[in-house]
């Protein structure tokens, strides 16, 4: 919603909130799936499904490989191997030895990464409004840790 152009919803906005509710339901309701199921199995039952769902929007994916270059390839097969197996394996791991809201709390820290990585790898700052929201998602962080903190001492 807030880039260097200024302040506008549109549709990627709606994207992101309907990829939020989803993700947060799959977090939800993968709990006490994992009290029958191991990280891996809990991995292999979602994510194979979820491709499955994906090929109707394939297209011509053959045609596309067969001209796509070694480096292109290189980065499909990362994409599908470290951020979508490997994160939700770890992601299950986590979240079988530890509450949802727990887990979860820590995603806030995701803002303050990426200004670091966005700024060692790629020497750019986000404007105020990206700093701002940051600064709250890490205040929110904070007010739940604390909650919880709270919580167990009592």
């Amino acid at each position: 919603m807030s880039d260097q152009a200024g302040l506008s919803i549109n549709i990627g906005t709606v994207y992101v909130l309907a990829a939020a509710i989803a993700e947060s339901l799959y977090f939800v309701l993968s709990k006490p799936l994992l009290t029958r199921y191991s990280s891996m199995e809990l991995n292999l039952y979602v994510t194979i499904p979820g491709t499955l769902m994906m090929l109707p929007f394939a297209g011509d994916l053959t045609h596309q490989l067969a001209s796509a270059t070694t480096p292109n390839l290189l980065v499909l097969v990362y994409l599908g191997i470290f951020p979508a197996a490997v994160a939700y394996l770890l992601w299950n791991y986590a979240l079988a030895r530890l509450d949802v809201s727990a887990s979860t709390s820590g995603l806030y820290a995701l803002p303050l990464i990426t200004i670091l990585i966005s700024f060692a790898f790629l020497h750019e700052l986000p404007g105020l409004r990206g700093l701002v929201g940051g600064v709250i998602s890490l205040i929110g962080a904070a007010l739940v840790n604390n909650r919880r903190a709270r919580a167990a001492r009592s």
